[in-house]
């Protein structure tokens, strides 16, 4: 008896000094205040470095005390989550990066929802919200995802040093994409790179074309198969070079052998950024 008396109480003492230390004792379930809402987006700064931005807006009239904030999506195979902990002042905006996650290709999906964790007075609690996306980001994301998977399965995608070819404002950039097949089932037909905010194909060669017009496909029978762009500088004012995001990322239109028809992001590695970025500013005349 003595013993069970004893356990009851190491128990209750246990609770109270985990609730006082780390508030778990109250991590029931509870509402945010009104008012306080999510949505789920990307900047152009986030395209290149594969994340998602869970905004939260604090229109309630107090300030929320954020602890971490998690988005689940059956088009995701694992949540997005953020845990650094911030103060979403009342009538702000703050944005919250996380990594995206890995895409689930099969099944439908649902609507997206948020976990947020946040200090209710001195106790930690959670609640359930629906999430905005307003500019249909998830669905872009899981497209552009599961296009990826497929291409790469069949492929790996590199494009080369770039070579230059005349001086001045007459030069041309010449870059090489190279498919490689992997050796597994299926195809990838490619249709096309799209120009960029930086880049446009050089009209001397591709007939003032606005994009560059490919007809190559890749396969395990196939080999190695290479696509050869010609570059011009499609601007050249110096704050759009210096504020470049996505300038030297190639959009690919690919087609897969299941008919399945979308656009590859193809990110040049950072040796390889800067020379396009380089090309761009010499033969701009900003160097």
């Amino acid at each position: 008896m003595l013993d069970r008396w004893l356990s009851r109480l190491n128990a209750i003492v246990w609770c109270a000094a985990t609730a006082v230390l780390s508030g778990c004792a109250a991590s029931a379930p509870a509402e945010l205040p009104d008012g306080v809402r999510v949505e789920v987006l990307q900047g152009r700064t986030d395209y290149t470095s594969g994340t998602l931005v869970i905004r939260v807006v604090n229109e309630s009239g107090s300030d929320l005390a954020l602890q971490s904030a998690r988005v689940s999506w059956p088009g995701f195979s694992a949540p997005a989550e953020w845990e650094r902990g911030t103060t979403v002042r009342s009538g702000t905006t703050v944005d919250l990066r996380a990594p995206v996650p890995d895409v689930e290709c099969d099944g439908a999906t649902a609507e997206p929802v948020a976990v947020l964790s946040f200090l209710d007075g001195q106790a930690r609690a959670t609640a359930s919200v629906p999430v905005a996306d307003p500019l249909a980001t998830l669905e872009r994301l899981r497209g552009e995802g599961c296009i990826a998977e497929q291409v790469e399965r069949v492929a790996a995608v590199s494009v080369g040093s770039l070579v230059v070819e005349g001086e001045g404002r007459a030069s041309v950039a010449v870059v090489t994409l190279t498919f490689a097949p992997t050796g597994a089932e299926g195809r990838v037909e490619v249709e096309g790179v799209s120009s960029t905010p930086l880049l446009r194909p050089d009209p001397a060669t591709h007939q003032n074309a606005e994009d560059w017009p490919l007809d190559v496909s890749v396969d395990a029978a196939s080999g190695s198969v290479t696509a050869e762009l010609r570059i011009v500088p499609a601007r050249c004012d110096a704050h759009a070079i210096a504020d470049d995001k996505v300038g030297t990322v190639f959009n690919i239109a690919v087609r897969l052998s299941d008919g399945t028809a979308g656009e590859y992001r193809l990110i040049p590695r950072d040796g390889v950024r800067e020379e396009l970025l380089n090309y761009v500013r010499a033969t701009c005349g900003l160097l």
